[in-house]
């Protein structure tokens, strides 16, 4: 996650937020997209500390420089060779979601957030139409703050992907969202 994000204290939400993805989880992601990266230009939106940025050029990927951009003023790279892969800030997942999806409209994308919002009413809006495919790590991230791991992360994670064929299958479970249809009290 970054502190390079537009108006650093987005509704007032607070400034420590700053985890950054830890090289075992980024390995783990590309392992099963790799083939579909290859040759790609990895955009990570969001810099933090530089960390994120570094394991995926350790891992080989040319990436985007982004270092003192802001991800919701900053025009997106251009090109069918743009793969966003990033860990932003999940206190502002939501807008982060909606400016990928709605806004920036981003085609190729793998984000690392809580895995709670695949039950959130506004990401089931958000993606419903979209063939997104998830990869749940085999255990918890301990991410990294300040260049040191944290001790028991408390929450649970998953890679959230879309437009990215995968070189490998995970695991064979496949979720379907079902359509938005009855949400109302009414049909209680």
């Amino acid at each position: 996650m970054s502190s390079h994000y537009s108006t650093k204290v987005l509704a007032g939400l607070n400034n420590d937020d700053d985890y950054i993805t830890p090289l075992y989880a980024l390995k783990d992601l590309f392992s099963y997209i790799h083939e579909g990266v290859q040759g790609s230009r990895i955009w990570e939106p969001f810099y933090g500390d530089g960390g994120s940025t570094e394991k995926i050029k350790k891992l080989g990927y040319n990436v985007i420089e982004c270092r003192g951009k802001e991800f919701f003023t900053t025009p997106p790279p251009v090109g069918e060779d743009v793969v966003m892969v990033t860990n932003p800030p999940f206190s502002i997942k939501k807008e982060v979601l909606e400016q990928i999806i709605r806004v920036q409209k981003v085609k190729k994308f793998a984000i690392l957030l809580p895995a709670q919002v695949l039950f959130a009413k506004y990401f089931k809006k958000l993606t419903e139409g979209m063939r997104i495919r998830v990869l749940l790590p085999n255990s918890r991230i301990q991410f990294l703050k300040g260049g040191e791991k944290t001790v028991r992360c408390p929450l649970d994670t998953a890679w959230i992907v879309h437009g990215i064929p995968f070189t490998k299958e995970p695991l064979p479970l496949e979720f379907d969202l079902l359509p938005l249809v009855g949400n109302n009290k009414k049909d209680i």
